[in-house]
C-alpha cells in the first residue's frame, strides 16, 4: 500500500468520478484506476462500486476513507518532523507556488521570514499552473501552497489578497494616453500570449472571451518577464499580473477597465498549519497584496480558466 494509492482513492471519493479524480491529480485515468485496483487486491475486496456514474464507496471503502484521510495527513506531518530532525534542528520548509508569484510578492516575504529563521532552508517549488501547486501539496512534495485556491480544497486555507492583470503596451503606443484601457479596445492587435497549458494563459483566455474576442497571438512565452519585455519592444500588448512588472517599465503599463482580478490564498493539506508554516503565513499577510477587491472589478471564474 502506498501514499499515492490512498491519495487517489480519496480523490475518487471526493469527486465521485475516476475522470475528475485523475484530472485533479494530474495523472491519466488508466493509471489512477490501476493503482486503486492494486489497493483493492491487496486489501482483498472492493472499495468502490463502479456503475456508469457516479462512483460510490462500498462499506469497506467508507471505512477506509474515514481512517485513511487523517492517516495520510499524519504521515505527511511525520515526514516533516523527520526532515527537521535529520537537519539537526535546522529544518526546512517546502513551498509550492506559481511562477508569477515566485518573482513578485514571495521573494521579499521569504527574506523577511528567514531573518527570524536563519537555520531553516526554504525550498521554493515553482509551477506553471495553479493545479500543479495543489497536486504538489496533496502529494506531500510541498507543505504549503501559495496560489489561487484549488476548488473544493479540504485542508486549511488562508486568503492573502487579490491579483490582477495589467496590459503592457509597446513604447509610445497610442493607447498609453488613457489612464485605463478597455480590453475590448485592443481586439484588433497582435498579441504576446502565454504558452497553452500555462496557468496565466487560461486566465487571459477567460478575460479575452469575456471581452468578446479571440486574440491573434504572434509570440508565445512561458515567462512573465519575457512577455513584458516582448510587449515593450513592440511585438504586441501582453496581459501580465500587476506585481510582476519591473519598475523600469511602469510607463508602458496601464490598468484594465474594468480590472480583471483573482484571489490568492495559502493552503495546506493538513487541518492546521505547522509551526513554520504559520509563521511564514503571518509574514505573507503583510506582503504587498491588494487586500481589498478593486472597485468595479471582474473576478475570474477559475473553474472556467
Amino acid at each position: 500500500m502506498t501514499l499515492r494509492q490512498i491519495a487517489y482513492l480519496l480523490a475518487v471519493a471526493d469527486h465521485g468520478s475516476f475522470t475528475e479524480a485523475a484530472r485533479r491529480m494530474h495523472v491519466s485515468q488508466p493509471s489512477l484506476s490501476q493503482q486503486i485496483r492494486s489497493l483493492e487486491a491487496e486489501l482483498g475486496g472492493r472499495l468502490l462500486d463502479r456503475p456508469p456514474r457516479p462512483v460510490r464507496l462500498t462499506a469497506a471503502g467508507r471505512a477506509f476513507v474515514t481512517e485513511g484521510r487523517p492517516a495520510l495527513t499524519a504521515v505527511r506531518r511525520a515526514a516533516d518532523a523527520a526532515r527537521t530532525t535529520l537537519e539537526h534542528g535546522a529544518g526546512e520548509l517546502r513551498v509550492a507556488t506559481v511562477r508569477s508569484l515566485a518573482v513578485s510578492q514571495l521573494p521579499g516575504a521569504i527574506r523577511r521570514w528567514q531573518g527570524s529563521h536563519p537555520g531553516v532552508t526554504v525550498h521554493l517549488n515553482e509551477y506553471a499552473h495553479r493545479d500543479i501547486v495543489g497536486r504538489s501539496v496533496l502529494e506531500g512534495t510541498s507543505e504549503l501552497g501559495i496560489a489561487p485556491r484549488p476548488p473544493e480544497w479540504r485542508g486549511v486555507v488562508q486568503r492573502l489578497g487579490w491579483d490582477q492583470f495589467v496590459v503592457v503596451l509597446p513604447h509610445l503606443d497610442p493607447a498609453l494616453v488613457a489612464t485605463q484601457v478597455p480590453l475590448r479596445s485592443l481586439a484588433g492587435r497582435d498579441w504576446v500570449l502565454f504558452e497553452p497549458g500555462h496557468g496565466l494563459a487560461g486566465i487571459a483566455n477567460w478575460a479575452f472571451a469575456r471581452a468578446g474576442f479571440e486574440p491573434n497571438g504572434v509570440a508565445y512565452t512561458a515567462q512573465v518577464e519575457a512577455a513584458t519585455r516582448l510587449a515593450v519592444a513592440g511585438v504586441g500588448p501582453a496581459l501580465v499580473p500587476v506585481k510582476t512588472v519591473p519598475a523600469e517599465f511602469a510607463d508602458s503599463v496601464r490598468p484594465l477597465d474594468p480590472p480583471v482580478v483573482w484571489e490568492i490564498s495559502a493552503f495546506a493539506a493538513a487541518d492546521s498549519w505547522s509551526a513554520q508554516g504559520a509563521e511564514l503565513l503571518e509574514v505573507l499577510r503583510g506582503a504587498d497584496w491588494e487586500h481589498r477587491r478593486p472597485t468595479g472589478s471582474i473576478q475570474v471564474k477559475l473553474e472556467q480558466a
